[in-house]
């Protein structure tokens, strides 16, 4: 990024073609459960990704030449969801392909003689929505289009039919066509544009030197002028940005008097009240997908009802039935499915639930043990589940651990049990209450036999994201000065972010892979990626493994990304939230892009943040940043580090009895004693309130001295040099947030987060 005399190559005779969709956080968030947030990230990621390859393929159709992808890089296997929709299948890239890793956004050169006419047309092969009746001199459908009605002829095959007129919704075509021809929205710009076309170097320098960015470059850099992509890109991007601040505005055309979609609050609901009454549960809706897909029985519009089913209407389906063949039964000839979502529970579950599987794994079928108990107990009830058991012939006989590797692992939660029961007593079928009592009294005996505790109950959602990416990418470094970009950064840079982003899809362990792993091999997160875009991520995980992955990203970040220079780096901050399994998707979706930003507040950013729900109510936040320069890291991730590492804290899951050598008092009684000083009376125009105090130098010797009596009383099973260490941690911890004129709660809420992490909130 250092501004150089060495003369430039020649730049190739090309355009810029700037391009964005909406809507995206509004749209993915609106989720039920993992497979809604999976679904809308996976959709918005396949329709920019249709794009991108509409584009290229007409630039070569119409013989214009090639395109360049300058952001992001898809190519050479960084994106295996890319290679699929280009038509690179097979069984090993399968799975990989459902991480959605391509970003709303892109940045491409095209030939000379693409032109806003081209630009429009490639759009249209890929947004255009014609009700199903596409004029007769382009009858070739739009990408989105085949995705809506491939959904639509879908539902039409399943009972009850929810296109059939019902009271108060006399036309629900009508509705599902209006809602769907208006959802999304695609921004793109292209320059040099027809008016610019003549315009030469000289003149684009004029035109940038009048831009802010060119006002910023002559004030950082006087007499230098800069390389003519730097140039071209912030004239490009000086117009994307009013593009963007200018889109075209449709009317919404509602309809009175209409439920609304029960996520989103905007569409008419065309899954409303009467329609989800009729789905069937028990033995007359067990084969049917509604039943699974809408248990929740939540009033939907059409892009929501799109949401949730296009994974079985278009990307499972065949070539030959208009799909994209993304299913095992294509592609491997076996039974399954490429899109089984691990449920929220079954998250939380995972960590209590691997040390069951480590115990079974080369264990025989024994009859009559405390699993074949269970497993009956959940077979007789299996038919009026609401999620699928792996059936008798999908697993072997001879070892539990096949079946164990491929049920959600919610099934041994006694709250799982409990539901079953009370939803037979609501449909008044004592067979299936009697049932699932059997299976309650089993997973009873089972974790008593196990001796293993009980399921976690807890999960985290964590937003990650490059700090100051975009002023990267726009030469502005975080001094704040403009200096030179060249075409060769912007190339550099989008290969590290699509290194990191196909490196995601290595760091969080998907649930369902257990059984291909061996006894030593270690599972770094065992969570659930739900959109890996660029540098963007966001991923479900076991609340004990949050903290741990939000580490490995930085570090994996920083690894692969172009290194700029002495005096700069390229940086990544993370939001945590961390709520029971009960907490609503959506709102902790919003908590943890929430706690993202608060981590970016930070003053150099390359923070952590987390917020923590409690079951009593209480929220509890805290964060930290993850280093203080190149190589001096955070005394609070080192304190941290230094708790969890070697049992000092947690119990071990395979001995949840046995009490680790650090108290679990330990951080209470750390609250109990400095929560004290934490906040001072102000005086406002309405009274006296309570505000945090910073920590002052009296008041950290205070801490210190609290803090070694708290030691001494409650970690006495720790080894003596543990115990200095464990206060020498604690005191450059205090040090260190005396320098940042941080408050007193950010030191004792490290404990009380990793407290209720290690106890699940017990």
């Amino acid at each position: 990024m250092k501004a150089t005399n060495t003369p430039a190559p020649p730049m190739p005779a090309s355009k810029q073609f700037f391009f964005q969709l909406g809507p995206v956080h509004e749209f993915i968030c609106q989720a039920r459960s993992t497979r809604d947030l999976w679904s809308g990230s996976y959709l918005v990621s396949w329709m920019t990704g249709r794009v991108i390859l509409e584009l290229e393929r007409f630039t070569a159709a119409q013989g214009l030449g090639q395109m360049e992808l300058v952001f992001p890089q898809l190519k050479e296997g960084n994106s295996p969801m890319m290679r699929w929709m280009e038509g690179t299948r097979n069984p090993s890239n399968a799975k990989a392909a459902t991480l959605p890793t391509v970003p709303n956004r892109f940045l491409a050169l095209v030939p000379l003689g693409f032109n806003s006419t081209h630009a429009e047309a490639v759009i249209d092969a890929v947004f255009s929505y014609s009700c199903g009746t596409p004029p007769a001199d382009n009858p070739r459908l739009s990408e989105w289009e085949n995705i809506c009605q491939a959904c639509q002829g879908w539902f039409a095959q399943q009972t009850p039919r929810l296109f059939e007129p019902r009271a108060g919704l006399p036309d629900p075509p009508a509705l599902w066509h209006r809602q769907l021809k208006t959802f999304w929205h695609p921004t793109w710009l292209l320059w040099p544009s027809a008016d610019d076309a003549d315009l030469s170097e000289s003149q684009q320098r004029e035109l940038f030197n009048g831009t802010p960015a060119g006002r910023h470059w002559r004030a950082d850099n006087p007499g230098h002028d800069p390389d003519f992509w730097m140039v071209r890109y912030h004239l490009a991007l000086h117009r994307f940005q009013g593009r963007r601040q200018t889109h075209n505005f449709d009317a919404w055309l509602g309809v009175s008097g209409l439920g609304k979609d029960s996520l989103s609050g905007k569409e008419e609901a065309v899954a409303n009240g009467e329609w989800l009454a009729q789905i069937g549960i028990g033995k007359s809706g067990k084969r049917s997908p509604l039943s699974h897909l809408f248990r929740k029985k939540d009033p939907l519009g059409a892009p929501n009802l799109v949401k949730r089913v296009w994974h079985k209407a278009y990307l499972e389906k065949s070539a030959q039935l208009g799909g994209m063949g993304l299913s095992k039964e294509v592609v491997e000839n076996k039974r399954g499915s490429y899109f089984d979502i691990p449920s929220v529970p079954g998250v939380a579950a995972f960590p209590w639930a691997r040390t069951v599987w480590a115990r079974h794994r080369d264990d025989p079928f024994h009859p009559n043990s405390a699993f074949d108990r269970f497993w009956q107990a959940a077979e007789a009830i299996d038919e009026f589940l609401w999620l699928e058991l792996p059936k008798r012939m999908e697993w072997k006989r001879e070892s539990t651990s096949d079946w164990l590797a491929r049920v959600d692992w919610q099934v041994f939660r006694e709250e799982f049990w409990t539901e079953q029961i009370n939803l037979a007593r609501n449909e008044r079928d004592p067979e299936w209450e009697r049932n699932a009592q059997q299976g309650l009294d089993a997973v009873r005996q089972f974790l008593r036999e196990e001796k293993c505790g009980a399921p976690g109950r807890y999960y985290a959602v964590l937003a990650g994201d490059g700090d100051r990416t975009g002023r990267w990418l726009s030469g502005v470094r975080p001094d704040g000065k403009l200096s030179d970009l060249t075409h060769d950064f912007h190339q550099r840079m989008s290969r590290g972010i699509a290194e990191f982003s196909a490196l995601n899809s290595r760091l969080s362990q998907i649930v369902e892979d257990i059984e291909k792993k061996g006894p030593d091999q270690d599972y770094p997160f065992q969570g659930k990626i739900i959109y890996a875009g660029g540098e963007d991520m966001l991923a479900i995980l076991p609340a004990d493994q949050a903290i741990k992955c939000a580490l490995a990203l930085r570090e994996a970040y920083q690894e692969v990304m172009p290194h700029p220079g002495e005096d700069a780096r390229f940086t990544y901050s993370v939001g945590v939230a961390i709520g029971q399994i009960k907490e609503p998707l959506q709102d902790m979706v919003e908590a943890a892009r929430e706690a993202e930003d608060r981590a970016k507040r930070h003053p150099d950013r390359n923070a952590l943040a987390v917020t923590l729900f409690k079951r009593s109510g209480e929220t509890i936040e805290w964060g930290c940043p993850f280093s203080h320069g190149p190589n001096n890291p955070s005394a609070a991730l080192q304190l941290l580090e230094f708790i969890q590492t070697g049992d000092r804290f947690r119990s071990k899951l395979d001995a949840p009895t046995e009490q680790p050598p650090i108290s679990g008092r330990f951080p209470y009684r750390l609250v109990q004693l400095l929560a004290p000083y934490q906040t001072f009376e102000a005086r406002s125009g309405l009274g006296y309130r309570s505000e945090p105090q910073a920590l002052t130098t009296k008041l950290r010797e205070i801490a210190e001295c609290e803090v070694r009596w708290a030691i001494q009383q409650q970690c006495d099973k720790l080894p003596e040099a543990d115990q200095g260490r464990l206060l020498e941690l604690c005191i450059a911890c205090l040090k260190e947030l005396e320098e940042r004129r941080a408050p007193l709660c950010d030191f004792y809420h490290l404990f009380a987060v990793e407290a209720f992490i290690a106890r699940q909130g017990e």
